[in-house]
């Protein structure tokens, strides 16, 4: 039996959250991957986040990516 947030690690490759101003003047949602010069920025960041994590002493056997995305994402 598995319980969950015992068991399973759960986590984004960008842990921070981003907001643009659409065209009607709106603050919305931005994902890193959405826009190709935030993700290039955010790239250095996010690699040494991931690598801060792994020293978590996780089990690295197993591993889902969320996100179409996020799974295209290089």
């Amino acid at each position: 039996m598995v319980k969950f947030y015992g068991d399973l690690y759960i986590n984004s490759i960008c842990p921070l959250g981003f907001i643009i101003r659409n065209a009607k003047g709106n603050w919305v949602n931005c994902n890193y991957y959405d826009d190709k010069e935030l993700a290039r920025t955010m790239k250095p960041f996010m690699k040494e986040s991931l690598k801060k994590q792994l020293q978590f002493g996780i089990s690295r056997k197993v591993c889902y990516v969320l996100g179409k995305k996020n799974a295209l994402y290089v």
